[in-house]
């Protein structure tokens, strides 16, 4: 079955549309956590701003190739303009990617969270050397996932 001309259109439409208004949103967020004079979370805001800017390219990625995803067929294609340049697989691959980092932002916030709250000397609240080898063997499993995922994806494309 094939997907009707005017769906198609109007998923590229929401999509176009909602990933403008987002961005909007998200850069709207991003200049309140810089200009907040609050000085309580100074150094909470330098976590919130990487997991808002990480966030904000994964949604903008995402928006920019429109991928359309057929179920009942297992097709999953493109249409827009940035899909004649990149391929599927390199688009999954960087996807997977950005996704991994809004998730390592996030714990890298709620780890800080944790921290403030908890004493030092507890189970887990790492500083120094210890917390940049925590963040670090998360960035090591980003990167692995997303060489696996690449590999899976291309071997299943020259397949198909």
């Amino acid at each position: 079955t094939e997907l009707d001309s005017t769906v198609e259109q109007a998923i590229i439409i929401f999509c176009r549309t909602s990933g403008l208004t987002f961005f909007l949103l998200n850069v709207s967020l991003c200049l309140v956590i810089i200009f907040d004079s609050d000085v309580r979370g100074r150094g909470y805001r330098k976590y919130l701003i990487v997991l808002q800017t990480s966030s904000m390219t994964f949604d903008l990625f995402s928006n920019l190739y429109v991928p359309i995803i057929q179920v009942n067929c297992r097709i999953l294609y493109s249409s827009s303009f940035l899909a004649d340049y990149l391929d599927i697989v390199y688009f999954a691959t960087i996807e997977v990617f950005l996704f991994g980092q809004v998730l390592c932002a996030y714990f890298a916030c709620v780890y800080y969270r944790r921290n403030m709250i908890l004493p030092r000397g507890r189970r887990f609240c790492f500083v120094g050397w210890r917390r940049v080898v925590v963040f670090l063997s998360l960035q090591i499993v980003a990167w692995s996932v997303c060489v696996a995922m690449y590999t899976f994806l291309r071997d299943w494309k020259e397949e198909a």
